[in-house]
C-alpha cells in the first residue's frame, strides 16, 4: 500500500506544484517524506493503544490477588474446591492433567496425578473418595467414563459412550451423565442458524458396575445438572421448545444464542424424578447447583451476550429469588451453606483466556478472595 500510494501522489505533486519549480527528484522526495510520517502515525495510533492497554492489563491483573484477597470469607465455611491444571512430562513435554483439591477449613491441597493419562477437564466429578472422569483417547467418538477410587489410580469400571458432564450421587451409588447426541439449532435466515448448544441424553447408571439404569424422557443440553441431597432427583437445563431439539441444520454459518432476541430460546430447569421416571419444569435457568446444607438449588440466567444472573429455586416454596446480578461468568458453584458463590472473572489482558477463580459474597458483592489466580478448566465447590 504505502509503494502504491508513493506511485500514484508523486505524479500528481509534480503536476500540482510545476509553477512552484517542483522539479521530479523534490516530488518524489515530499511524497516519501509525507506518506512516511502518515503511516508511522496510523500504526502508532493503532497500535500504541492496543500495546498500552495490553501492558495496562498485564500490570493489572499482577495486582488484582493482591486487592482479592480476603480470606475471611471462608470462615464458616467447609468443603473442598476442586480445579484442574496442566502440567507436562516426558522429554517431549507432552501435556497431562492433574485434578486439585484444596480443603476450605484448613486451606491445604491435595492432588490427584493420573500419570501420563490426560483426563478431559469439561467432564469430572468428585464425592468424597470416588472419581469420575474421561481419561481421553485418540477416539473421540468413545471418551468414556473412568471410575476411580481415590487414591488409586486403576478405575473401578469404565462406561462406555461420548460424555460432556457427569455428576456422582450424594450417597456416592449412582452416576448422572449426559450423553452427547448432536449440535441443538434453530434458523436465523435463508444462510444461517443459531447455534443453541450440545443436545445430549441424560442417562443414569451404577457407580460401582457400571449398568444403566435409566435415562430420562426428555432431551437436556450441555448446561450443566446436578442431583438433589436424596440421590432420588437429577435437575437438568433443556430448551423451553422440545421440538428445537428436532431441526436439523444445513446451513454453514452459525451464531450463538447471545445474538438471538432476549427471550427467543428461553432455558428452562427441569427435574427427573428417578423412581416415577418423570420430568417435570422447574423455573428459566440453567447450570444448576444443589446448595448442600439448604436443600436449594442455585442456578444462573442470562442477561445478554457477555452478562448472567445468580438465582437461587426454594424447592419447598416452588419459587426462585435473584442472589447477584452482573456476574461475567457462564459458570458458577456454591459453597455448601449457601452463603458464598463460587465463579470465574475474566483476566483484563483478553490473549491469555484465563480467569480469576474467586469466592464472593453475594450479599457484599465488593468482598472477594481469589482461590486460583489463573485457570480456565471446570471447577466445583462440594461438600465434605
Amino acid at each position: 500500500m504505502f509503494v502504491l500510494t508513493l506511485i500514484i501522489e508523486t505524479p500528481i505533486l509534480r503536476y500540482l506544484y510545476r509553477n512552484d519549480g517542483v522539479e521530479w527528484p523534490r516530488a518524489v522526495k515530499l511524497s516519501f517524506s509525507v506518506n512516511f510520517i502518515s503511516y508511522c502515525v496510523v500504526f502508532v495510533c493503532q497500535l500504541g493503544p492496543l500495546f498500552f492497554y495490553m501492558g495496562y492489563a498485564d500490570i493489572a491483573d499482577k495486582n488484582t490477588p493482591k486487592k482479592w484477597n480476603d480470606l475471611s470469607l471462608l470462615n464458616g465455611e467447609s468443603g473442598k474446591i476442586i480445579t484442574i491444571t496442566d502440567t507436562s512430562f516426558g522429554k517431549d513435554n507432552r501435556r497431562r492433567t492433574i485434578i486439585k483439591m484444596y480443603n476450605v477449613i484448613n486451606h491445604s491441597s491435595d492432588t490427584f496425578d493420573p500419570g501420563e493419562r490426560v483426563i478431559a477437564i469439561n467432564v469430572c466429578d468428585v464425592k468424597g473418595d470416588t472419581l469420575a472422569c474421561i481419561v481421553q483417547t485418540d477416539d473421540w467418538n468413545n471418551q468414556s467414563l473412568n471410575v476411580f477410587k481415590l487414591p488409586g489410580t486403576t478405575p473401578i469400571n469404565t462406561i462406555t459412550g461420548k460424555f460432556r458432564d457427569v455428576r456422582l450421587s450424594p450417597d456416592k451409588k449412582k452416576i448422572a451423565a449426559l450423553e452427547y447426541v448432536k449440535e441443538a439449532s434453530a434458523p436465523k435466515d435463508d444462510t444461517s442458524h443459531f447455534m443453541l448448544g450440545s443436545t445430549c441424553r441424560l442417562k443414569i447408571f451404577d457407580a460401582n458396575s457400571g449398568a444403566l439404569i435409566t435415562e430420562a424422557p426428555r432431551m437436556a443440553l450441555d448446561d450443566g445438572l446436578t442431583w438433589t441431597n436424596d440421590s432420588m432427583h437429577v435437575v437438568f437445563t433443556s430448551l423451553k421448545d422440545e421440538n428445537l431439539f428436532k431441526h436439523d441444520d444445513s446451513t454453514t454459518k452459525g451464531f450463538g444464542r447471545g445474538y438471538a432476541k432476549e427471550g427467543q430460546f428461553p432455558l428452562l430447569m427441569f427435574d427427573f424424578d428417578l423412581s416415577k421416571k418423570e420430568v417435570n419444569s422447574i423455573t428459566e435457568g440453567k447450570d444448576p447447583e444443589t446448595v448442600s446444607e439448604t436443600y436449594e438449588i442455585s442456578f444462573l440466567r442470562d442477561k445478554g451476550m457477555s452478562d448472567c444472573e445468580a438465582w437461587r429455586w426454594n424447592p419447598k416454596e416452588g419459587k426462585a429469588r435473584l442472589i447477584l446480578k452482573e456476574i461475567k461468568s457462564y459458570k458458577h458453584s456454591v459453597s455448601p451453606s449457601g452463603n458464598k458463590l463460587l465463579i470465574q472473572i475474566p483476566h483484563k489482558n483478553p490473549l491469555g483466556g484465563n480467569y480469576f477463580l474467586t469466592v464472593i459474597d453475594p450479599e457484599h458483592p465488593e468482598r472477594k478472595h481469589i482461590v486460583e489466580p489463573s485457570t480456565y478448566g471446570p471447577f466445583r465447590w462440594i461438600s465434605d
